[in-house]
């Protein structure tokens, strides 16, 4: 049964990071925009350890650690309670621009790090474009599955012998 349900969390996942579309058939960018993050982030962080090692030790130490941040925030479905515990943040993509615009800010010093700042910028402008165009995310399964309770068989309680 655990099997059944470890299966069923991974197909909810896969649904919720590649659903390109809206239920009204709809092209979302949101998705996009998030695969596009992973891998601007990924450059971001190898761009901060190059940084570190060309002796930019503030600026590379700050890419890195903006490259994990926004890379954890960004994987907060695979963990549901931090999602719903992150839910006022995650619940807006203007919000994540604008974090996303700030937390990129110090990797604009360096010029190891600029490539990375951009590619982290034009993200956080892909999700004001899904502001603007009033898309919604979908945070968590809506539909949460109903467990049947079951009671137990006639007799096999205590008390059952008294009743009749």
């Amino acid at each position: 049964m655990d099997t059944l349900k470890g299966l069923n969390y991974a197909r909810q996942a896969k649904n919720s990071l590649f659903k390109f579309t809206d239920d009204a058939g709809n092209a979302q960018i949101a998705s996009y925009v998030r695969i596009y993050l992973y891998i601007a982030n990924t450059i971001l962080i190898i761009l901060g350890i190059l940084a570190v090692f060309f002796q930019h030790w503030f600026v590379g130490f700050a890419s890195v650690a903006v490259g994990i941040i926004i890379i954890l925030l960004e994987l907060t479905w695979v963990v549901p309670s931090i999602e719903n515990a992150m839910k006022f943040f995650l619940e807006n993509y203007l919000w994540r621009a604008i974090a996303y615009l700030v937390l990129s800010l110090p990797c604009f010093f360096s010029l190891e790090t600029l490539f990375g700042a951009l590619l982290v910028a034009l993200g956080a402008v892909g999700y004001a474009i899904c502001s603007i165009k009033g898309e919604e995310p979908t945070l968590g399964d809506a539909n949460p599955p109903i467990e049947e309770k079951t009671q137990p068989p006639p007799g096999s309680g205590w008390f059952d012998d008294e009743a009749q």
